[in-house]
């Protein structure tokens, strides 16, 4: 078979299938044969003409009947110009190592190569700057925003954890005359350490999918394999980014395991459409028997981290008034408690700065007369965290509290009603139209331990209860996500006998659930499920909510449940989407991005000041 017929294979798969124009491919008698060019020899390890390693192991998981072994060929580099030899001896190196770790693959014409790379004495360098000073430009691209971010986010979890590692391998001496530099210099994305495992991450952003991804972090595991193993030395420790971490490990040899893990929240369809197998693939390769590799598929948060850098980054303008950042934040991690200070985290005495400035007075007041817990650990005042969804709800929603005409243009637009009035909340003393942190006797409808608005019990973010033209009142919960992304992780209190209160409630014939089912022990869809059961039990009991003489049966006919998402959060929309296929009738479940959801009041130039504020700091 040639390049052609091979593609044909392949898009009988998938039409959208495509080989790179760089390098040659054939199978004869089962062997696939890669032939390389001179581009591809002395390009980046990334792109498609020369990412041989990412091409042979999706070849040979999805052409399994065609393809049993790999052979490496093609062309000998021999200019002699320093850039395209540095990126022809890593080509070699990566070859070296493919071709140790996979029986199935082999080379023909580059053993004369890799039996003279095998004559060098590897080093490596090490970091001789501060952790951000020769990152500074990188740092407002994309992906270093995002690398910053993740190790800010997960700090706490590892023993280190730190990104933008220098690897640059060199002939005996650091030194950057000719005679000493082997490879091109290079960055691998992020690495943690904890408990005598190295997790080694290849990141990418959403738009960057290429196949790649596999033969950089194959080149940064394997150096970093050859490195604990001694192959490769280190000639002195450097106290920059973390390093220290890592020479520890290595002078000591205490690494026990290396982990290799693609960090992206997209993949290359090639390696999308067979992720399971291919993985299994990568991980049947000899590797070091002293040192395990593990391939992982990890999600990164992609929007979760942009967003943090972004609200980091207005912390010097004029919005948010100097707060100061690097407050305290506690972190749970092994049944443990640190508390860390992150930039994403204002001061206590600067925390009200996160509040709108509108809104500010009012909403500190509102909460505390109402009882309503802030978000996390920050007592009477709220949350610090620049991304919390409680303090984003607030930001959007609590300055058109008591306009019921600009909540019922909101609403209208959202759901589709035609609204008669918008009816004051049947929680608040104050008569206004949105209920903020909205708990209904949660003891006796869903047979919760507390009621407590905000903590500990089924809540919801915002709610508003309206009646139609045809006189039928409507409850209207509304949960608010900002830059949530949830692994799949059972909650403690969602377990065994927590969770039968529900079980028996969702199974009514009545309920809008089909049934309890084992996605619901994992958030969001613990929340959205619980939400639905409690507006059900409302319409069904008609519990006696309000205050003093203003005590009164909560009726309503139905409801229609509002989740209000960023657009760009494609992993909070994934989980929505998931449990719109458990619900009996779809149409009670609209999700709305922020900014659509408060169209109506920008469109009517209400609330000028307030819509200026939220596209500055959340929108643009």
């Amino acid at each position: 078979m040639n390049s052609i017929e091979i593609l044909e294979k392949l898009q009988a798969k998938n039409k959208n299938f495509r080989l790179p124009s760089g390098m040659k491919f054939s199978v004869e008698d089962k062997v696939l044969t890669i032939k390389m060019e001179e581009k591809g020899l002395t390009s980046n390890m990334q792109t498609d003409d020369s990412a041989f390693e990412g091409w042979a192991i999706c070849l040979k998981t999805l052409l399994p009947e065609y393809i049993d072994m790999v052979k490496i060929s093609g062309d000998i580099l021999l200019s002699t110009a320093r850039n395209k030899k540095e990126h022809y001896n890593r080509f070699i190196y990566r070859l070296k190592k493919f071709t140790e770790i996979y029986p199935w693959a082999y080379t023909d014409n580059y053993n004369e190569e890799i039996k003279n790379f095998g004559k060098h004495q590897l080093v490596i360098n090490v970091p001789i700057t501060d952790k951000n000073t020769d990152t500074e430009k990188k740092i407002f691209h994309k992906e270093a925003k995002i690398e910053k971010a993740y190790c800010d986010k997960y700090k706490s979890i590892y023993e280190a954890i730190d990104h933008q590692l220098p690897v640059h391998l060199f002939d005996k001496l650091v030194s950057k005359k000719e005679n000493y530099s082997i490879t091109p210099s290079s960055f691998l994305d992020i690495w943690s350490i904890y408990k005598n495992t190295l997790n080694i991450y290849e990141l990418k952003t959403s738009t960057n999918k290429k196949v790649g991804i596999i033969s950089e972090l194959f080149f940064y595991v394997n150096v970093m394999v050859d490195l604990m193993s001694k192959n490769i030395l280190i000639p002195k420790d450097s106290t920059h980014r973390s390093f220290e971490n890592i020479y520890s490990m290595y002078k000591e040899g205490k690494c026990k395991n290396i982990n290799g893990i693609f960090l992206t929240d997209k993949l290359h369809p090639m390696i999308e459409s067979e992720k399971e197998t291919l993985i299994k693939t990568i991980n049947d390769g000899q590797w070091s028997s002293k040192i395990k590799v593990e391939f992982k598929h990890q999600k990164v948060l992609e929007y979760n981290c942009l967003q943090t850098s972004r609200q980091i980054k207005l912390l010097s303008e004029p919005i948010m008034e100097k707060a100061e950042a690097n407050g305290p934040m506690i972190i749970k991690s092994n049944n443990k408690k640190y508390t860390i200070y992150p930039d994403y985290m204002l001061k206590p005495i600067c925390s009200s700065v996160n509040l709108y400035s509108g809104i500010r007075d009012f909403a500190i007041e509102y909460f505390k007369d109402h009882d309503i817990t802030w978000w996390g650990e920050s007592g009477s005042m709220p949350s610090g965290h620049l991304v919390s969804s409680q303090i984003h709800c607030l930001n959007h929603l609590f300055a058109l509290r008591k306009d019921d005409a600009a909540i019922k243009a909101i609403i209208e637009k959202a759901t589709g009603l035609q609204i008669k009035q918008v009816i004051p909340s049947p929680l608040d003393k104050d008569g206004g139209y949105i209920t903020f942190e909205f708990v209904c006797k949660n003891k006796k409808l869903l047979g919760e331990k507390h009621e407590t608005r905000g903590a500990k019990c089924t809540s919801v973010d915002a709610f508003v209860l309206v009646e139609t033209e045809k006189e039928k009142k409507i409850l209207i919960p509304i949960e608010w996500k900002y830059t949530e992304s949830y692994e799949k992780t059972p909650k403690k209190r969602a377990r065994k006998e927590s969770i039968e209160r529900y079980v028996d409630l969702a199974n009514l014939t009545s309920s809008n659930l089909k049934e309890w089912i084992l996605d619901y022990e994992w958030d969001p869809l613990y929340e959205f499920a619980r939400q639905e059961l409690l507006m059900e039990q409302i319409i069904a009991k008609h519990p006696v909510c309000g205050f003093g003489y203003k005590k009164k049966p909560l009726e309503a006919d139905d409801f229609i449940h509002i989740i209000v998402r960023p657009n760009d959060n494609a992993e909070i929309k994934k989980d929505i989407a998931t449990f719109r296929e458990t619900i009996v009738d779809k149409s009670k479940l609209i999700e709305v991005d922020p900014k659509e959801f408060l169209a109506p009041i920008d469109e009517k130039n209400l609330y000028p000041e307030l819509i200026t504020y939220l596209e500055t700091r959340y929108w643009k």
